[in-house]
């Protein structure tokens, strides 16, 4: 399967044995697969060592928390320091559940309770009272398209969700957090089902599961910062896929997904042609994995052309569920409904977008779209084991996953979620598929360090916009 890659910055330090970790030694020794976690090339993380990687961190999240006055991003930071603790501590094989258990529970209770203590702070900031805060939800934008369900307008394209919360709740704020929840819960299972998974090594999960639960694209960052928003459902059904894969779990996790949000198509579709090629590779039947991408493909199809409903009478039925919301919607959140109308076609939306890439929102993302390329590019390639063909293919293989997502951007501005589909289907090409198609490779935790750094940059934490960038070079 996979040999990871420890290095350390100062290099050269020497495993120091003791009686436990001699045990640990032969257990690893016997299990090559997962031999160099600890022991490569004599080296391992001094305390040091870390201190050293973390300075970094801390430093860029103090400098964002005062230029873009995200308290939240304290937390990120800190999250993201106990992350590389945890990648560069040793570990016993049989503590490996053991210390999921601790990450789940740390990631969850951390994420949860910011989540709550925030809710709190803006209530005593921005309104008088918590009746007042739920009657004067902050983005409207998000709540138009909740009105849109099988329930209104029959089975049409990203109704699926909408018509879950509509059918518990009437209530537009307690619908949008139903959304967050239903995400929250949707990508718990999936990294759980991932981490049950026998067709992934221990070193892969060891690495994988910390990475979704504490990194700054992870749960904390879909729980805090995207809010309303389809994207942990989507990222969660993804993982159960893939804990699915070469079964019907998971083309019908795939399905679902697609009703959640055609989007789905652009995390998923790599990620079925990887394991093509790695059945292939591996001489075993691909017949299943040859329908599952042509399901894919054909309920995408399906989907996008349902029949839309008109633009007005998208707008009466969210005025008829949320009368109350009339004089507060502006025009600028009745936006929300162009996707899914009649009026919204493809060609209007790459037209619309076409014309915003001339606007200094959509230019203060071009500089951390195209650096976090060149950064993904570079670390995949200098930190790579192999050589000649294979690296390039390695490399090929990498910079696909990571821009496939990104083809968003020319049909939707939400510039930043884009950006965190695109660090995510990363991680997972990185950690889960490439030791498949490249069996001598290695997994480099500076490259996964490098990588993150770039991503607690770049990824805060606007959508259609960058704040730093926008903040640094907007007018």
């Amino acid at each position: 399967m996979d040999n990871l890659k420890l290095t350390s910055p100062g290099g050269g330090h020497k495993y120091n044995s003791s009686s436990s970790d001699n045990a640990a030694d032969g257990w690893l020794r016997s299990n090559p697969k997962i031999e160099s976690v600890i022991f490569n090339d004599g080296g391992y993380f001094s305390p040091v060592d870390l201190l050293v990687w973390m300075i970094p961190i801390v430093t860029i999240t103090i400098l964002l928390t005062i230029i873009l006055k995200y308290d939240l991003l304290v937390i990120s930071g800190l999250l993201f320091c106990w992350l590389l603790y945890d990648l560069t501590k040793q570990k016993l094989p049989e503590t490996f559940r053991l210390e999921n258990k601790k990450i789940f529970t740390l990631a969850i209770t951390i994420t949860l309770v910011s989540k709550i203590l925030y809710f709190l702070k803006d209530v005593y900031i921005r309104h008088e009272s918590l009746g007042h805060t739920v009657l004067n939800p902050v983005d409207l934008y998000k709540i138009c398209f909740l009105s849109v369900s099988y329930q209104s307008f029959g089975f049409i394209k990203r109704g699926l969700i909408p018509t879950i919360v509509s059918f518990l709740s009437g209530n537009y704020f307690l619908q949008l957090y139903m959304v967050q929840m239903i995400g929250f819960v949707i990508f718990i299972v999936g990294l759980l089902l991932l981490a049950k998974q026998k067709g992934f090594s221990i070193t892969q999960k060891r690495f994988f599961i910390p990475v979704l639960l504490l990194s700054p694209i992870g749960i904390y960052y879909h729980f805090t910062f995207t809010l309303g928003f389809y994207d942990m459902a989507l990222i969660g059904l993804l993982f159960i896929s893939i804990a699915f894969k070469n079964s019907a779990g998971s083309i019908i996790a795939d399905i679902i997904g697609l009703m959640v949000h055609e989007a789905y198509i652009f995390l998923s579709l790599p990620f079925h042609f990887f394991n093509l090629v790695s059945l292939i590779q591996q001489k075993k039947s691909f017949r299943f994995e040859l329908f599952a991408i042509a399901a894919n493909i054909l309920v995408l199809l399906f989907v996008i052309t349902l029949p839309k409903p008109g633009f007005e009478d998208l707008k009466n039925n969210y005025f008829n569920h949320y009368g109350a919301l009339r004089g507060m919607t502006n025009a600028k959140d009745l936006e929300a409904f162009l996707p899914l109308s009649r009026e919204g076609t493809l060609g209007y939306d790459f037209h619309a977008m076409i014309k915003f890439f001339h606007t200094d929102k959509s230019l203060s993302f071009v500089f951390p779209i195209m650096l976090s390329i060149l950064n993904v590019g570079f670390l995949s390639y200098f930190t790579n084991n192999i050589s000649g063909k294979l690296r390039a293919v390695d490399l090929l293989c990498a910079i696909t996953a990571f821009i496939f997502p990104l083809i968003l951007c020319l049909i939707g501005a939400d510039f930043g979620r884009w950006m965190n589909f695109a660090y995510t289907s990363w991680i997972i090409y990185y950690i889960l598929f490439r030791p498949n198609l490249f069996p001598s490779t290695e997994i480099s935790v500076s490259c996964l360090y490098g990588v993150l750094l770039a991503a607690l940059i770049f990824l805060p934490f606007g959508f259609n916009y960058n704040p730093l960038f926008y903040f640094l070079f907007g007018r």
